[in-house]
């Protein structure tokens, strides 16, 4: 039996917020592929991420359908940050300590096991390139461990708003492209290579058609367009070493983010 947990008061606030700016702005967002979305019981979405709101992005329509909040695994530093870091923690959102995670998927399968819904961004962090960086497994072991469907999302646009190294921008009427795939077939490979495969493709190929039916084109030279598009976000190389260069800097045990420098 699912015992969902219903939003939060701070959730309910938040998402009131952040969907009446976008009201306000006449954003016009185009989903496609809901169809592919449980209309019960508990599921994993894993999609790209691009910005801050990626998860009232894509968590959107469960959250109008179901009246249920969509959760997101956040990495433990930015429970700290002032204002933003206790709307995250009583929206009921999960902390993820890289260095420990065990206690975070524990909190997140029983979410799912519950019922609710897990958003995941396998990168694990914005892509100054705007193209996929290569995915972890963690979406795919929640799922497995949970035995709950796999979804793979992509979204094209919130980042024109918000992105790494950028700060909110309100824009008039600004398009956002959103599509869900559906479920992955998940196997009892525990090292899960095969399915994090298959999610990967299916992301990516959902991110190219977000990309291609974007309302009015993709301007040459915008630097909100990937460079594959003519566009003149960092080249893809660059942001994998960037990427690499975090992950190194996290192992290390620093205890200060690495600051991101937009003119790499």
């Amino acid at each position: 039996m699912s015992h969902a947990r219903k939003a939060s008061a701070t959730y309910r606030s938040a998402a009131a917020c952040v969907f009446g700016a976008m009201r306000l702005f006449r954003w016009r967002i185009n989903t496609t592929g809901t169809q592919h979305l449980p209309a019960t019981g508990g599921f994993v979405i894993a999609a790209n991420h691009q910005s801050a709101i990626d998860a009232f992005i894509l968590g959107h329509h469960s959250y109008r359908s179901r009246n249920q909040p969509v959760y997101i695994l956040v990495k433990k530093s930015l429970f700290a940050l002032p204002l933003i870091g206790q709307v995250m923690r009583r929206s009921g959102n999960i902390a993820v300590d890289r260095s420990a995670g065990a206690n975070a998927y524990a909190k997140a399968r029983q979410v799912l096991r519950d019922g609710g819904i897990i958003l995941v961004f396998p990168e694990q962090t914005i892509s100054p390139s705007l193209d996929l960086l290569s995915f972890k497994a963690g979406a795919v072991r929640l799922a497995r461990e949970a035995n709950v469907p796999l979804i793979p999302a992509a979204s094209f646009g919130s980042h024109r708003f918000q992105t790494l190294g950028r700060l909110p921008r309100p824009i008039w009427r600004l398009a956002v492209e959103v599509g869900y795939g559906p479920a992955l077939a998940i196997t009892n490979d525990r090292e899960n290579r095969t399915v994090l495969a298959n999610l990967f493709a299916a992301v990516d190929t959902l991110y190219d058609t977000v990309i291609e039916r974007y309302p009015g084109g993709l301007p040459h030279g915008a630097w909100w367009v990937p460079a594959r598009y003519g566009g003149s976000a960092m080249e893809h190389d660059k942001a994998v070493a960037w990427r690499e260069e975090v992950l190194r800097h996290v192992k290390s045990g620093a205890k200060r983010s690495l600051k991101f420098r937009r003119n790499r």
